[in-house]
């Protein structure tokens, strides 16, 4: 995605959000202010109201979930490193040096797909597939020598499993959304209550602007919120990646 446009979005949404109330407001003062008309609640609109918050919500901690999920899953891929990296020790020399080269490079992949360095999911998977491709056919060749450097290797393949694992869950979890319709109805929603809310405080004789501000300010901050927690690749809240680069430090100073 261009990063121009959740700069965009940032601005737009507010802007929209801001205008429909203004829009309740003007809708008030045509229709029933000047006309003198009264306005009959039917006592849902506080309904209407609680249903669209129920709403906000649960996308706000489903959101938050998917985040903690991808936390999760960076310490699942350190830790599966960091096992390699005490396990290479009790291996031949040759072996384990081939497997802190794969790890170092293993590691390198998972923080420049952080960084930005990798830009998508498929180049992330297209380098690490290389990257797995050469170490299998050292791994191949190095089990064919001797009955115990195949017993090495298979001792060895449950750990890289586990590694491979691991950095495939974490990088498909970036990718993971709250769903388009979940997030129609969240924008579509809110431009709605806000109508309502401008509607409800422009019916009276003395204006009422606090309440508006702060419904503008809540739903506002509420859904940037939700769309940054969506955007791993570059949001202000992203997975935390310290326990991957602690582990290459590590491997970079032995």
């Amino acid at each position: 995605m261009d990063p121009k446009i959740p700069v965009v979005i940032s601005l737009v949404y507010p802007a929209i959000l801001a205008a429909m109330v203004i829009l309740g407001y003007w809708i008030a003062d045509k229709y029933y202010r000047k006309k003198n008309k009264t306005w009959a609640g039917s006592g849902i609109e506080n309904a209407i109201i609680g249903l669209y918050a129920l709403l906000l919500s649960f996308t706000l901690l489903s959101s938050g979930n998917m985040q903690g999920d991808r936390n999760s899953l960076v310490h699942h891929a350190s830790d599966a490193a960091a096992q390699i990296s005490r396990s290479s020790v009790f291996f031949t020399d040759r072996f384990g040096a081939k497997i802190k080269d794969h790890l170092s490079g293993y590691l390198g992949v998972q923080i420049r797909f952080y960084e930005g360095k990798i830009k998508s999911r498929g180049d992330a998977l297209r380098e690490m597939g290389r990257l797995n491709e050469r170490f299998m056919k050292e791994l191949s060749v190095l089990a064919a020598e001797s009955p115990s450097a195949r017993e090495e290797v298979k001792t060895f393949m449950p750990m890289y499993n586990e590694l491979n694992a691991a950095f495939y869950r974490l990088v498909y979890s970036f990718d993971e959304r709250t769903p388009a319709i979940i997030m129609f109805l969240l924008v579509a929603g809110s431009f709605l209550i806000a109508i309502l809310v401008g509607f409800m405080n422009g019916l009276k004789e003395n204006r009422h602007y606090l309440v508006p501000i702060i419904f503008f300010v809540l739903v506002g901050l509420s859904v940037q919120a939700i769309r940054d927690l969506n955007n791993p690749y570059g949001g202000l809240v992203r997975p935390d990646y310290q326990n991957i680069r602690e582990i290459q430090n590590y491997l970079l100073r032995k």
